[in-house]
């Protein structure tokens, strides 16, 4: 068939990037076509630049093998081969070995980007994993040892808090006064103190000696 145009190629690929690294029914990626296409490799700068086109807009489409299992390099070397490509069997001039050098240095880089972008998936994956199993055993760990540790009940009061008469404590852990134990203090400290009437009493006499008058 004839190839299309380089610039509705670029149009294409521009407009749907995606569509480079779609198959179609037989397998096969854009740029797999593009290299069985004799007429498209005969095509001068044209075709040159269609390869190309196809090949930045999907790199690892360079290491994917068609129906026949071959990466697009070795289709396009098979066709150099039997001379439908106007290479070394059809006595014509092209550029076939400059595209294939080309192909196959960008399929040695694109080898080797692909290698590191699996292995830091790999790292991020046992990364991933390592973080997950460190955060589980530290729940694990905090749930026994909460499971061992007795129960303390609060404390009722605190420093600067209130004590259960609803009065300030300021000192922290104050005396409760209503307890009966204080109750009883303070009733012996009500008896014990003089009455008003004995401290008249005593009031007079250290004045004088003179008489009063009880009740």
């Amino acid at each position: 068939p004839h190839p299309a145009p380089l610039g509705l190629v670029q149009h294409l690929i521009d407009a749907y990037p995606r569509a480079a690294s779609l198959r179609n029914a037989d397998g096969n990626l854009p740029l797999h076509v593009a290299c069985q296409n004799s007429d498209l490799v005969k095509n001068g700068t044209e075709g040159e630049g269609t390869l190309f086109a196809l090949v930045e807009a999907y790199p690892d489409g360079l290491l994917e093998e068609d129906e026949d299992g071959r990466v697009p390099v070795e289709v396009l070397e098979s066709l150099n081969d039997s001379g439908d490509g106007g290479g070394k069997g059809g006595g014509k001039t092209w550029r076939g070995e400059s595209i294939m050098y080309f192909m196959r240095r960008r399929m040695t880089a694109q080898r080797e980007r692909r290698r590191q972008r699996e292995e830091m998936e790999r790292l991020s994956e046992q990364q991933q994993q390592q973080a997950h199993a460190s955060a589980s055993a530290s729940s694990a760990s905090s749930s026994a040892l909460s499971a061992r540790l007795p129960l303390t009940p609060a404390s009722s009061s605190s420093r600067g808090g209130r004590s259960r008469n609803g009065t300030s404590n300021s000192n922290g852990g104050g005396a409760d006064m209503s307890s009966p134990l204080h109750a009883d203090m303070a009733t012996n400290n009500r008896e014990d103190a003089p009455s008003v009437d004995d401290t008249t009493t005593t009031t007079t006499a250290s004045n004088g000696g003179g008489s009063s008058s009880t009740a």
